[in-house]
């Protein structure tokens, strides 16, 4: 794979930003996106042109397309859930004829972004996946600052929804929520960046812009090399979407690192960007939802560990 995007990558990321950028409903700061719900001018525009079902024929090249569209949701900070849609449904069930609208569970009672609005919940329920509609499930809107909208998603008792996937079905669906998690934290991190850097090359103090401060460009240069690292860790992830090591390095990756790059834009803008007058919220108030899904960092550590361990293992019994 190269490290850059080729004429056609290039293409979707153009397409996905200009997009976004026309057809997002207007906000005026995160606690406007989570209390109004799912942006469904966003998401009709995304389907309308394709962009949810990039992956459905399956290609690496596929996946990878997937997660660009992805990371271009994120930095946009559009309210749809695109990664469930374009990356985790299709790879979970292909030709299934999956709706726009769709949200991830990790088990019963979990918190679901857009878990009021979405027209079918993938379960993750330990060894199989269930596809729950509105008659399998009741949800509880839950009230937050966070820049998603959040809602509980609780089985009904006496329904259990379809299983999907097959007997793999759980390995596939984490698989791909991890690489699409690491792909939402990237995309959410290289935004926070970029409206820091706006911030501090017009704030001044000591009549200099406080960019020009090393101690302040020093940090957000950290902060971007930590997002581009997430980025193409997660690019990885897609385009090898059978390989749980990747998936999992990726996820563990961008949840370790996340709380640091929110802690370095906070830092050098300052008190403002906690206001909802100020557009950093939108991005950094992802980052808590993202680490909280599919049993968080430690998690994702969890699953590297047993996977180097099993692999080791194999080959110690190997060259015996």
């Amino acid at each position: 794979m190269h490290l850059d995007p080729d004429a056609e990558q290039q293409g979707v990321i153009d397409a996905v930003r200009d997009l976004l950028a026309h057809a997002s409903t207007p906000h005026s700061g995160p606690a406007a996106v989570g209390s109004a719900g799912l942006d469904r001018p966003a998401l009709a525009a995304l389907a309308g042109n394709g962009f949810l079902d990039v992956a459905a024929d399956g290609a690496p090249g596929d996946h990878l397309n997937a997660v660009l569209v992805i990371e271009q949701g994120e930095q946009a900070a559009a309210a749809v859930p695109i990664a469930s849609r374009a990356l985790v449904a299709p790879y979970l069930g292909p030709g299934e004829g999956w709706p726009d609208a769709i949200g991830l569970a990790y088990g019963d009672g979990s918190v679901v972004r857009y878990g009021a609005d979405v027209d079918v919940v993938l379960l993750l329920d330990g060894a199989s996946v269930r596809r729950l509609t509105a008659e399998d499930y009741d949800v509880e809107p839950i009230r937050s600052r966070m820049a998603y909208p959040l809602a509980r998603v609780i089985v009904r008792p006496g329904r259990s929804g379809v299983a999907v996937g097959g007997s793999d079905a759980a390995a596939r669906l984490t698989r791909a929520w991890r690489s699409a998690l690491a792909a939402e934290l990237a995309g959410a991190m290289v935004r926070a960046v970029e409206v820091a850097r706006a911030h501090v090359t017009v704030r001044t103090q000591f009549g200099r812009p406080i960019g020009s401060f090393q101690a302040v460009a020093h940090r957000l240069a950290d902060a971007y090399v930590t997002a581009q690292a997430c980025t193409w860790l997660a690019r990885r992830a897609a385009w090898d979407l059978d390989n749980d090591l990747s998936a999992a390095v990726a996820a563990t990756y961008a949840t370790a690192m996340a709380q640091n790059v929110f802690d370095s834009v906070h830092q050098v803008v300052g008190a403002v960007g906690f206001t909802t007058e100020f557009d950093l919220q939108r991005s950094t108030m992802r980052i808590p939802v993202l680490l909280a899904e599919l049993g968080g960092p430690a998690t994702h550590a969890r699953a590297v560990s047993r996977i180097k361990w099993r692999s080791a293992a194999v080959g110690e019994r190997t060259s015996a």
